[in-house]
């Protein structure tokens, strides 16, 4: 497979990313990363020149290098959250430390936290602060990328269709008046992806059957059912379209527990 080496360091997320990013960079940023090897931020793949089935592996193996390092990420996000509870469960209380960075990842998740007691803050974030199965976000990126060849993917490293809503806050669409997102790198756009799904109010009913089916062995079918927002087809042809490219390329081969169900 040609050029992987130059592709693997963007896809991959730096230890601690997701922490810095959202205690460095404005709104605007939330979600950049930094990587420690900048000379290869821009060299992707050639995924429209490759045979079909180099493509294709190509495309999975780099992808998956991204969304199961975004995945660390989170899950360590959700386990700081988990041992503060169990310190306020056994201690009644919690420290200042704990509190600041409760009320921190309360601002970055969009959790209004001002009136609410520490435990009702914890089970808000716990809601919040979560993955999904690989088959699913992969599914996603080959569908809204056209594994990896569209212009947004190639230009912007949008591999998710995420749109952005103002005026010049992104690349517009040649043929339509929307904006798309532009991710510095392509982890950028798989944690700009996980950011949409568990901060957006579009997305509140994944989230809950997220929480509900977590450890069940139909829970990417579960999740399919909630994304009728999140593209323009309707919601059941889109869930088609999913499982069929998940089905046929044998994704859920991929799957691993989410960390809501290991945390």
């Amino acid at each position: 497979m040609k050029n992987i080496k130059n592709f693997l360091i963007p896809f991959t997320l730096t230890a601690g990313a997701l922490l810095i990013s959202f205690n460095t960079y404005g709104d605007s940023n939330i979600y950049h990363l930094s990587t420690q090897a900048p000379e290869y931020t821009h060299e992707k793949p050639d995924f429209a020149a490759m045979p079909v089935k180099e493509k294709k592996e190509t495309f999975i193996k780099l992808a998956l290098i991204g969304i199961n390092s975004a995945n660390n990420e989170i899950c360590a996000e959700r386990k700081e959250v988990k041992d503060i509870q169990k310190s306020l469960d056994k201690n009644k209380k919690i420290n200042n430390k704990q509190e600041k960075r409760l009320n921190t990842f309360a601002e970055y998740y969009k959790v209004d936290y001002q009136n609410l007691s520490s435990e009702q803050v914890i089970q808000k974030l716990l809601i919040r602060i979560d993955t999904a199965p690989q088959s699913f976000v992969l599914a996603q990126a080959i569908l809204e990328s056209g594994w990896g060849t569209s212009r947004f993917a190639t230009e912007y490293n949008n591999y998710f269709g995420l749109h952005c809503f103002e005026d010049g806050c992104g690349a517009k669409a040649e043929k339509a008046d929307v904006y798309m997102e532009i991710f510095r790198t392509p982890g950028d756009s798989i944690l700009g992806y996980y950011y949409r799904l568990n901060t957006g109010g579009a997305f509140e009913d994944f989230r809950q059957v997220r929480a509900k089916t977590n450890g069940k062995s139909n829970q990417v079918d579960d999740l399919l059912n909630t994304l009728s927002n999140y593209s323009e087809l309707s919601g059941d042809e889109y869930k088609q379209r999913l499982l069929s490219v998940i089905d046929y390329n044998n994704l859920r081969q991929y799957d691993t527990p989410t960390c809501g169900n290991t945390h």
